[in-house]
């Protein structure tokens, strides 16, 4: 596996609630990593939206990739 295709997204319980984390690349101005955070009180919805924003994350990156050819 190439080091960028590493899931480096979370999703864990903090209270009552599941905080979802997912790394969203680096700031091209700062160099910095970005990460997306949200939460929910159900597990079932943080799941849903840990689904939607890695899916989100790979249509991108597929974007990117076929610009560069």
């Amino acid at each position: 596996m190439a080091r960028g295709d590493t899931d480096m997204s979370q999703i864990r319980q903090r209270g009552n609630s599941y905080q979802v984390t997912v790394y969203a690349g680096v700031d091209p101005v700062t160099g910095k990593r970005r990460y997306l955070t949200d939460s929910s009180t159900e597990l079932a919805e943080a799941k849903r939206i840990r689904t939607a924003w890695m899916s989100m994350k790979c249509r991108a990156e597929m974007a990117r990739r076929s610009e560069r050819l």
